[in-house]
């Protein structure tokens, strides 16, 4: 089984803003770039609204190399 991914912008070891997804989706081996929008944290609250938390490039592979 397969869990998932988590993503996470730190603030002085905080996590600010996130993002998640299934991890069956960064099964293959030879992935392109990807735009990921983050979500703002509502627990910490740093950031106020999720329009501000922002977007981070990727490109992510999770494969049994051996």
């Amino acid at each position: 089984m397969i869990g998932n991914v988590y993503v996470y912008l730190l603030e002085e070891d905080k996590p600010i803003c996130y993002w998640t997804a299934t991890a069956s989706r960064f099964t293959n081996p030879n992935p392109s770039y990807e735009w990921i929008i983050l979500n703002a944290d509502k627990v910490v609250n740093v950031v106020k609204e999720d329009y501000m938390a922002g977007m981070v490039q990727i490109k992510l592979s999770i494969n049994d190399v051996a």
